[in-house]
């Protein structure tokens, strides 16, 4: 709890991906994806990561543990191995090295849906879009289960049985994006956002602040393969992406605007 709560101000310095979103309303921006459907580079030079020679090129990707849910990706080390990672459409699973590596023999594509932790008790369920959190290979956020409680009971955050929870993080060129609204289509869920106070998270804040960050709790969801449809308003515009939800697990979201 003391980590998740840690004050971070350092940003992490890693290859900030297109995000996955168009643009409607306002002055009609648009988000940007690589792509969403069928097998592409997905921004990974040369086959990516790691080839499998004849089979193609290997999903690859690597965990990133969680201290301070307004900068997933600081990445401040801790033991992750191991922990599944599951491919929802194809049903491929991998397991974590303990620096959180892990590949699967599939094509890398934007619109792939990755499961983590389900098998594993010490991390918190959760579901990203990998086309969100790819920058040369998947860096993907994750949390521990007893540090996602203690987050929640900061805050006091209401997570309701049977519901979804999602982690937006906005971002454009230069970094963070703050004074960004974030709205779940079906929900009249209120975002927790970040601040620059010493509270950290407010629920009374109506836009992200330093860091670009949103939580949205107790989103309707089904018990698997749903979807959550988000806009978020930047300067007027609006910019939609799609993400997997479940009831009862956490999806982590990120979208870059122009």
């Amino acid at each position: 709890m003391v980590a998740l709560l840690a004050a971070a101000g350092c940003k992490d310095d890693e290859h900030y991906p297109p995000g996955e979103g168009g643009g409607s309303g306002g002055g009609g921006g648009s988000g940007r994806i690589d792509g969403g459907g069928g097998a592409s580079d997905g921004g990974i030079d040369g086959g990516g990561p790691s080839d499998a020679g004849d089979g193609g090129t290997l999903l690859a990707g690597q965990l990133c543990n969680v201290v301070d849910m307004r900068v997933p990706l600081e990445c401040p080390g801790g033991d992750l191995d191991p922990i599944d990672v599951v491919e929802l459409g194809s049903g491929t699973e991998a397991t974590t090295d303990r620096d959180g590596t892990f590949s699967m023999p599939i094509p890398f594509d934007n619109g792939l849906a990755l499961a983590v932790g389900l098998e594993d008790g010490d991390t918190r369920d959760s579901l990203l879009r990998a086309g969100q959190w790819d920058g040369g290979m998947v860096r993907a956020p994750r949390v521990a289960e007893d540090d996602w409680q203690a987050f929640l009971a900061f805050i006091d955050g209401l997570e309701m049985p049977g519901t979804a929870s999602i982690a937006v993080y906005v971002r454009d060129d230069d970094g963070p994006v703050a004074g960004a609204v974030v709205a779940v289509a079906g929900s009249k869920a209120i975002p927790f956002y970040d601040t620059d106070t010493g509270q950290q998270w407010s629920a009374a804040a109506g836009a992200t602040g330093p860091f670009g960050a949103a939580l949205l709790l107790s989103i309707p969801a089904a018990a698997s393969n749903d979807i959550a449809d988000i806009t978020v308003t930047v300067g007027g515009d609006d910019f939609d992406l799609s993400v997997p939800i479940a009831a009862d697990q956490l999806t982590w979201a990120r979208i870059t605007v122009p």
